[in-house]
């Protein structure tokens, strides 16, 4: 499968000493977001459209292509639902979340202002005069904006429940709006007056949306009892109604004034006449409902949102039409990644029953993968000969990472959540929802061992970059340390109120990363260890027979020359515990000096970040971290590095893609971030 790139790169720019560096952008296709699109407008040169997202995005598209023009995003707006463009299309004004309406210039996708309304805003239109335009929220508001001075001209009381649409009649002298209790009410611009309300004794129920007709004389609007209406935009004067058994909640009305077009809820689009309401045609979408809907200029075509990116299709035909840029090849979040050490390569999945493997080159091309069951997790191994698939069905299944040719299959036990190699390759841990991690030999399949311990789901696994440690983070907020080669538990840190979702490990102390729900970073930072002393077997039996003494200070000379020995006595002491049980308490605090773990108060905040933690993710030599901190577009992808305890930020990068997923190339020199778009980044990384 062939696939045209469409970089959006250009608006991150690599600075002398950035850490990463934009390569390539993987998955590019047309009319693509990362959740839900709100709202549809399709500009006057008819060449362009304009959506908005809950992906906290509005975007600009090229009609003809599905190229993406500009993308405008804020953090003070998360989600965006209703947006408008002033006359002569300069300028673009968008509501949604946190109740912030912002201004934009549409040549640049600067903001030149901000409007604090209150709660979400749903709708916003335009006033006939290009300076003012009113909004609806989820507070009950509704109010009239002066654009240029950033105040409020009038509040118009009366709404009980949210505001979920709002137009002008013609002249701008007349408001109508719509309420989720059923109601509709006609204003007075100027005054603030409630001239009529229509309620219907609330058999309307919630209404969705209205749409004007191309005169300004009257408009469309289609509510929850199933049902579209007319009525006249200044007496409220209902034209026809018509019952609509499939329901549906958005509608628009054609540039010729001749059809309605309805986004029904049973995976199609209607279109029905203006005049009467009577159906026209039925334009099935396929297995998913489409809202909203837009025509195009010339009302030759549908132009509909559904699975997180634009569908268009011809009116007389039927037919969807393709964009030049071609169809997305993932149309969900992509969260689980792989790169290959040069880069060559990226594997990805993204909750599909399909893993992709894209193959760089002067043609970039990808593979597809079937597999049974949602894919939930994926690894490369350290030589990049071979991939490891975990699903929702518990199984992983091992892939040769050149031709995807499937290798062996192992059983697991439920949802597969975490997956990741030894240092060797020569083995493949991986937990889930079943709260045991288990260890694989990668050649051939067997269960070598199993880590029991959590109450809870696990989220993530991770070995130290020696083989000796084996690191699991879980539902049940806790944290443990594991011998990799006997099982046994080092330690169990307690993670407090939160539960992780990712762990990174970094330096030879080990020190633990943890991405949690809250904008600090938590986790244990560990002073650097001094150089393994030589293990002599010999001193090693004296050592644990001295463990036992009964003087104190002779044991704990042995504590921490045992230590001072490093990782590798941990199984040795492993041993020794069980031949001996006398001294197993003993030989723990040995293990936790080694490992610098405590079970109690061993976890805190390392770092503020500017948002909730979405991943972190550390390489092979674990000197680097990177996380994903905020979510949607303004989500950023952060990379930093412990020095002498502390956190320290390298570099931070905005891409706008929404990213969710991080992973490291086995050799550290490339990383790449999975998007909520669909959208694989891919970067170099300096060292």
């Amino acid at each position: 499968m062939k696939v045209t790139l469409l970089s959006c790169f250009c608006t991150i720019l690599a600075q002398a000493g950035d850490v990463l560096t934009p390569v390539d952008q993987l998955g590019v296709a047309g009319f693509q977001h990362a959740d839900d699109i709100s709202e549809i407008k399709v500009l006057s040169d008819g060449k362009r459209v304009l959506s908005s997202s809950q992906d906290g995005t509005a975007r600009l598209w090229d009609l003809e292509s599905g190229k993406l023009i500009r993308s405008f995003s804020s953090k003070v707006a998360y989600d965006v639902w209703g947006i408008a463009l002033r006359e002569g299309e300069e300028e673009l004004i968008a509501g949604g979340g946190g109740g912030t309406i912002v201004r934009y210039e549409v040549e640049t996708g600067k903001t030149l202002s901000t409007y604090k309304h209150g709660d979400t805003v749903f709708r916003v239109a335009l006033h006939p005069n290009g300076k003012w335009f009113v909004a609806g929220d989820s507070g009950s508001r509704l109010k009239l904006w002066d654009i240029e001075k950033g105040t409020e001209v009038r509040d118009f009381k009366g709404h009980g429940a949210d505001v979920y649409t709002v137009i002008f009649n013609a002249d701008g002298s007349r408001i109508i709006s719509g309420d989720d209790d059923g109601e509709v009410k006609l204003w007075d611009a100027e005054t603030g007056e409630c001239l009529k309300t229509l309620a219907k004794d609330k058999k309307f129920k919630d209404i969705f949306t209205f749409t004007r007709s191309p005169d300004g004389d009257s408009f469309a609007m289609i509510s929850d009892d199933k049902k579209v209406r007319a009525y006249t935009c200044d007496t409220l004067k209902q034209l026809w109604e018509v019952p609509f058994k499939k329901g549906g909640q958005v509608l628009d009305w054609s540039p010729d004034g001749k059809t309605i077009a309805v986004a029904s809820g049973a995976e199609s689009l209607e279109l029905i006449s203006a005049k009467t309401g009577k159906s026209i045609k039925t334009i099935p979408t396929g297995d998913a409902s489409h809202t909203p809907v837009a025509f195009s200029l010339d009302g030759s075509q549908l132009i509909s949102g559904g699975e997180n990116h634009l569908h268009i299709y011809d009116i007389e035909t039927g037919e969807r039409v393709i964009p030049g840029g071609g169809l997305p090849v993932v149309t969900q979040s992509i969260r689980q990644l792989a790169v290959s050490n040069d880069g060559s390569q990226v594997f990805a999945g993204g909750n599909q029953d399909e893993w992709l493997q894209w193959e760089r080159g002067a043609e970039t091309r990808v593979k597809i993968h079937k597999v049974a069951g949602d894919v939930t997790a994926l690894t490369l191994s350290p030589d990049g000969l071979s991939i490891a698939v975990g699903s929702a069905n518990g199984g992983v299944t091992i892939y040769d990472g050149k031709s995807g040719e499937l290798l062996r299959k192992m059983k697991g036990g439920m949802r597969m959540e975490a997956l990741d190699f030894s240092p060797g390759g020569s083995e493949l841990v991986g937990a889930g929802m079943d709260d045991v991690a288990v260890l694989w030999s990668a050649e051939s399949g067997k269960v070598l061992r199993k880590f029991e311990g959590h109450t809870n789901d696990i989220r993530d696994v991770t070995i130290s970059k020696d083989g000796l440690i084996l690191v699991t983070t879980g539902e049940d907020k806790t944290t443990k340390v594991w011998n990799l080669n006997s099982g046994a538990r080092l330690a169990n840190l307690e993670m407090g109120k939160n539960a992780a979702h990712a762990l990174a490990l970094l330096g030879e102390e080990n020190s633990i990363l943890l991405a949690v729900d809250e904008p600090g970073l938590i986790g244990r930072l560990l002073k650097p260890r001094a150089e393994p002393v030589p293990l002599d077997e010999e001193r090693l039996k004296v050592l644990v027979e001295q463990l036992a003494d009964s003087s104190f200070r002779k044991r704990d000379e042995a504590t921490k020359e045992l230590a001072a020995m490093g990782g590798e006595v941990l199984d040795r002491l492993d041993k020794a515990a069980k031949e001996d049980p006398e001294v197993r308490s003993r030989i723990k605090g040995v293990a936790n000096l080694i490992t610098g773990v405590v079970d109690k108060d061993a976890l805190k905040e390392v770092a503020e970040l500017n948002g909730d933690i979405e991943t972190i993710v550390s390489n092979s030599d674990q000197t680097l971290w990177a996380a994903v901190v905020g979510s949607g577009a303004t989500g950023e992808i952060v990379v930093g590095e412990v020095v002498d305890q502390e956190i320290k930020i390298l570099q931070t990068i905005v891409t706008g893609n929404s990213p969710v997923g991080l992973a490291f190339s086995p050799n550290g020199k490339f990383l790449v971030a999975g998007n909520g778009d669909g959208t694989v980044d891919l970067f170099a990384v300096t060292p």
